[in-house]
């Protein structure tokens, strides 16, 4: 599975929508600053596992070409993970769950910090609800038809995020299936 940023797929967007995280003072080895959560998503329109990949990555990106956490962050029950992938085993699925730190990701010494961070941030309902928003507005880009119980969370007759006042179908979501 390939994963693309958001940030990429909805210039006018995802910049606005950022989830940052501002370190104030250092702390320890992690200087001061704005670490950036980077959402990626599955490009894949067959594929519906409903998560989001997190990649925490420093202020200073000269510091690491690596991201400090990789996060999978799965919001549906754990019934649905079950059904989307029965050959899964109970850790499996807990990662899928999420929030975890990805298993298949380079993950530093910083990353344990970086998830609890994280969970703090789903303490925001909006921002639970942005993630899954983004889903749903990258994977119709990316042409998938979108299940029934994921219609309502649809952007296209929402307004558009980038604040120009106009509905998602007529703005950055135009030309999308």
């Amino acid at each position: 599975m390939e994963f693309s940023p958001f940030l990429l797929q909805f210039p006018e967007i995802g910049p606005k929508e950022l989830r940052v995280i501002n370190l104030q003072p250092d702390l320890g080895e992690l200087p001061k600053g704005e670490y950036g959560l980077i959402e990626m998503y599955c490009e894949d329109k067959k594929c519906d596992c409903r998560r989001a990949m997190i990649f925490v990555f420093p202020p200073d990106l000269k510091l690491t070409n690596k991201p400090l956490a990789v996060i999978s962050y799965g919001w549906e029950l754990k019934a649905f993970y079950k059904n989307w992938a029965p050959h899964f085993n109970d850790l499996d699925i807990a990662w899928y769950k999420g929030p975890a730190l990805d298993p298949l990701q380079y993950q530093s010494k910083h990353s344990e910090f970086f998830l609890e961070v994280f969970k703090e941030a789903l303490k925001d309902p909006k921002y639970k609800e942005r993630l899954i928003r983004h889903y749903v507005m990258f994977k119709q880009k990316m042409g998938m038809k979108l299940p029934k119980n994921l219609v309502n969370w649809s952007s296209a007759f929402l307004d558009c995020g980038c604040g120009s006042g106009l509905k998602f179908k007529f703005c950055c979501g135009k030309g999308l299936k």
